[in-house]
């Protein structure tokens, strides 16, 4: 499994979603993601549950309320797609002027059964 294919399927209903690219130059509000980590989980007895998937996604943009209005739809989105939400930090970015949030997410990739 590729964990972009699964956040791309989840939020392909917004616009300006994007990989590990920032778009500066961009007057529109957008979101850029990235995998931080990939790992194994394991159960109690020592064998492996599955794979710990650790996300950040940045949605920037000059207008707040869009931003928090795509806040809310990739929380929901993600939720409702087996994502664990872990919290997330505002600022505005004065330096480009723009608002900025970012989200923290896991995701358990677990093992098929044999």
């Amino acid at each position: 499994m590729i964990i972009s294919d699964v956040v791309y399927e989840a939020l392909k209903s917004l616009e300006n979603v994007y990989q590990s690219t920032y778009q500066k130059d961009l007057d529109v509000t957008y979101v850029v993601f990235n995998e931080v980590a990939e790992y194994p989980e394991f159960y109690s007895d020592g064998s492996v549950e599955g794979t710990g998937h650790d996300l950040e996604l940045h949605i920037l943009g000059k207008v707040e309320t869009d931003v928090h209005h795509y806040k809310d739809e990739i929380k929901s989105k993600l939720i409702s797609a087996g994502f664990d939400w872990k919290g997330n930090a505002n600022e505005f970015i004065q330096e480009i002027e723009y608002f900025h949030i970012q989200l923290n997410f896991y995701y358990l990739e677990e093992n098929e059964e044999l």
